[in-house]
């Protein structure tokens, strides 16, 4: 089952043309998503996902993508400067990125923390962080 399967069946969103604000928000934060993500992006703009809400650009508040990497960064490692918020889990502190090649990532707020890997991938996240 792949990501848009995963999507389909256990996912709340709506479909739309995204394409401008996500590469707004590419710009904003110099860099380019990975391509797992960005497929979502283009396709849902903003999405749920069991009973995890991820970040994305149709909102401009915390859970827009741009913003929420903004102002993780600062509490974060410098090693977060290439990678974006996926998810703030609203505990502990603890957030979700995912750098530009497709890796998953989780911090904890101290800049002298490197990031740690947790997953190869978006797909594998949500198989076993949503899903269990």
């Amino acid at each position: 089952m792949d990501i848009f399967d995963l999507m389909q069946r256990y996912g709340y969103h709506e479909t739309g043309d995204y394409s401008n604000q996500v590469e707004k928000a590419e710009e904003e934060l110099s860099l380019s998503f990975a391509e797992d993500f960005r497929r979502l992006l283009l396709k849902y703009g903003q999405f749920e996902i069991g009973n995890h809400e991820l970040t994305g650009v149709e909102f401009d508040n915390y859970l827009n993508v741009v913003v929420a990497t903004k102002d993780e960064r600062q509490y974060t490692h410098s090693d977060t400067e290439q990678m974006y918020v996926i998810e703030n889990l609203g505990f502990d502190g603890l957030v979700i990125w995912q750098n530009t090649s497709g890796e998953i990532f989780q911090t904890v707020p101290n800049k002298l923390v490197k990031p740690e890997k947790i997953y190869s991938n978006l797909q594998d996240y949500f198989v076993n962080e949503v899903f269990v």
